[in-house]
C-alpha cells in the first residue's frame, strides 16, 4: 500500500470506463520476466518506462491492479539502476541512445533519479539510499552558480535540470528527514522569483525567448511553491499568457502538430493552479478547458492508451502525424500516433485538470490520485490555496501618478494606499511615448531584507520575454536605492516590484525622473 496521495477531483468528473481502459493498457506494458515495464509496445523494459507506468497507475487509482508480488518486482527492477551516491542510471543507457543533441548524460541522471525516487514512493517501497550531493550545490552561492551555468537559450529543456535538483532535495526531506535541505529549496524559489516576468508571469531569464518556451519553463517550477507554502506571483499574467498560447485546435503545440504531450499538460496545469486563486477571466479559462478536454480525447487510441500526436496541420488540411516520438532516449520511443505510458499519464493528467472547478468540494473518495511529493503530477489544492494565505513572502508593486515640476516630468508616489490582490499582480505606471531615459530613486526604511525589481519590454518586442529585468537587494538599515535606464525604446508598461516581509511598513517614498 503506497503513501496517501493528494487527490482533489470529484468522483463524477472522469469517465470510469476511460480510467479503467487506460489502466488496463498500462498494466499490459508490464514485462513479467524482469518485473519492469516498457515505454511502448516493442520496447525493452527500462527504468523510465517502469516509472512512467507506476506514475500513471498511481494517478488512475489503479496500483491495486498489481499484486504485492508484482509491486515488489517493479521496485526490485527499479533498484537495479541505483548507484553508490543514491542516483539512478538505467543499465540499458548508453550515450549513443540519446536521441537529441540538446540532452546529455547528466540530464538523464537527474531525470531518471527523480522519476525512480517518486515511483518507489508511489508503490510504497522503502526509500533508496540517501542522495550524496556535491558540496558545491549545498550552498546558496553554489546552487545559484549551478542554475546560472545552464544554457538559457533553451529554458524549456534546462528548466528541467533545475526541477531535478529541487525534486531531489524535496525527496530527501520527505523520505530521509533531511530538513536542512529546505533552505536550498527556498534559495531556488528566490532565484525563480528573480527570473519571472511581471508582464507575462512567465520565465524571463538572461536570454529572450518565446512565450511558449517561457510557459514550459515556468511549469517546471510551480510544484515547489505550494510545497513551501509560497505564492507563485503574477497569476493574472500567467492566465493571459496561457490563454494566448491555446491554438484553434484547443491544444498548445508550437509547430504543425495537433497537440504535444508536455506542452498541453504544462499550460493546462498552470491555468488550473492560477484559477484556484483568482476569478480573473474565469469564463475564458473554463472555455479553454472545454476546448482542450475535447481535443485531448481525440488522442485516445483503441487500446485505451494515448498518443503524443495523431494529426498534423498542413495548410488548411490535416494529415497523419506519423513520426518518431521519444522522451529523450531511443530506448523509450515509438511512433507519434502509437500509445505510450508517458503520453497516457500526461494526457489524462491534463484531461482531469480541465474538470477542475474553483472552490469545488473535496469528497473523501476520488477516481484519481495526484503525486504526494512535489514532482510531475503534483496538484494539492489545499496547499496551493494555503500558499496565498502565507504572509512570509509577498510581492507588492507600486502605482505611480504623473506630475510636473521645475521643467521636468516626474512620477511620484507615497505610501501604499492601494493594496494588491492576493495573487501579487503588478500595478503598472505609464510613460510618455517619447521617454528614452529615466532614473528611479526609492527611499526606504527597511526593517527586513528586501528584493526590488524593475522590469520592462522594448517597443519592438511582441510575445517575447526580454532580458530587461533589474534586481537589487536591500539589507536592513539601507535607505536609498537607484536604478538608471536609458538608450532604449521602452514600452509604456514598466513594472516595479517589492518582494519581502512587511512590505507596506517599510517603503517610504519613490520617485522616477525623466533625464533630459
Amino acid at each position: 500500500m503506497g503513501p496517501k496521495c493528494t487527490c482533489q477531483l470529484d468522483n463524477m468528473t472522469l469517465d470510469p470506463f476511460l480510467i479503467a481502459r487506460a489502466a488496463q493498457y498500462v498494466v499490459q506494458l508490464r514485462d513479467a520476466e524482469s518485473g519492469g515495464f516498457v515505454f511502448a509496445k516493442g520496447n525493452k523494459p527500462t527504468l523510465m518506462g517502469t516509472a512512467y507506468a507506476v506514475h500513471a497507475l498511481e494517478f488512475l487509482g489503479a496500483l491495486d491492479l498489481l499484486s504485492e508480488k508484482e509491486k515488489s518486482a517493479a521496485a526490485g527492477f527499479l533498484m537495479r539502476g541505483c548507484r553508490e551516491d543514491g542516483s539512478f542510471r538505467d543499465p540499458l543507457f548508453e550515450p549513443s541512445s540519446i536521441a537529441t543533441k540538446q540532452h546529455d548524460e547528466s540530464y538523464f541522471d537527474g531525470e531518471t533519479t527523480c522519476f525512480v525516487q517518486n515511483a518507489l514512493d508511489a508503490i510504497g517501497a522503502p526509500p533508496p539510499p540517501r542522495r550524496v550531493f556535491s558540496k558545491e550545490v549545498l550552498t546558496e552561492k553554489g546552487l545559484r552558480t549551478e542554475f546560472n551555468s545552464y544554457d538559457w537559450h533553451d529554458p524549456h529543456l534546462n528548466s528541467n535540470r533545475v526541477m531535478f535538483w529541487m525534486a531531489q532535495f524535496a525527496h530527501e526531506v520527505e523520505r530521509h528527514g533531511r530538513k536542512d535541505l529546505l533552505r536550498l529549496i527556498d534559495v531556488g524559489l528566490d532565484w525563480m522569483d528573480e527570473n519571472q516576468s511581471p508582464e507575462t508571469g512567465l520565465w524571463a531569464g538572461p536570454v529572450s525567448v518565446g512565450l511558449s518556451v517561457a510557459m514550459a519553463a515556468t511549469f517546471h517550477y510551480t510544484f515547489f511553491y505550494s510545497y513551501r507554502n509560497r505564492p507563485l506571483l503574477f497569476l493574472e499574467r500567467i492566465i493571459d499568457s496561457c490563454l494566448e498560447l491555446q491554438r484553434d485546435d484547443g491544444l498548445f503545440s508550437r509547430n504543425g502538430d495537433v497537440g504535444q504531450t508536455c506542452l498541453d499538460y504544462d499550460a493546462l496545469d498552470l491555468l488550473a493552479k492560477a484559477s484556484l486563486i483568482t476569478d480573473y477571466r474565469l469564463s475564458d479559462v473554463e472555455k479553454a478547458f472545454d476546448r482542450a478536454r475535447l481535443a485531448l480525447l481525440t488522442l485516445l487510441n483503441d487500446d485505451g492508451g494515448f498518443a503524443n500526436v495523431k494529426e498534423r496541420r498542413k495548410g488548411n488540411n490535416r494529415v497523419p502525424g506519423n513520426g518518431f516520438y521519444h522522451t529523450g532516449l531511443e530506448i523509450c520511443s515509438c511512433d507519434n500516433i502509437e500509445s505510450n505510458s508517458f503520453s497516457t499519464w500526461f494526457r489524462l493528467l491534463a484531461y482531469a485538470l480541465c474538470f477542475q472547478q474553483k472552490g469545488a468540494s473535496l469528497p473523501e473518495k476520488h477516481p484519481v490520485c495526484f503525486r504526494r511529493l512535489p514532482w510531475l503530477g503534483y496538484h494539492d489544492v489545499k496547499s496551493i490555496k494555503a500558499s496565498y494565505e502565507n504572509k512570509g513572502h509577498q510581492s507588492k508593486a507600486v502605482f505611480l501618478t504623473r506630475c510636473t515640476g521645475k521643467g521636468k516630468t516626474k512620477w511620484v508616489g507615497k505610501g501604499f494606499d492601494r493594496n494588491l490582490d492576493k495573487n501579487g499582480d503588478s500595478y503598472v505606471f505609464y510613460l510618455p511615448d517619447d521617454l528614452r531615459h529615466f532614473a528611479l530613486k526609492i527611499k526606504l526604511s527597511s526593517l527586513h531584507p528586501l528584493q526590488v525589481r524593475v522590469a520592462y519590454c522594448l517597443k519592438e518586442e511582441k510575445h517575447i520575454i526580454g532580458d530587461h529585468i533589474l534586481n537589487q537587494k536591500v539589507n536592513p538599515g539601507e535607505n536609498l536605492l537607484f536604478f538608471l535606464l536609458g538608450n532604449e525604446e521602452i514600452k509604456k508598461n514598466i513594472f516595479l516590484d517589492f518582494i519581502g516581509k512587511d512590505i507596506v511598513s517599510h517603503i517610504d517614498t519613490f520617485l522616477i525622473y525623466e533625464i533630459n
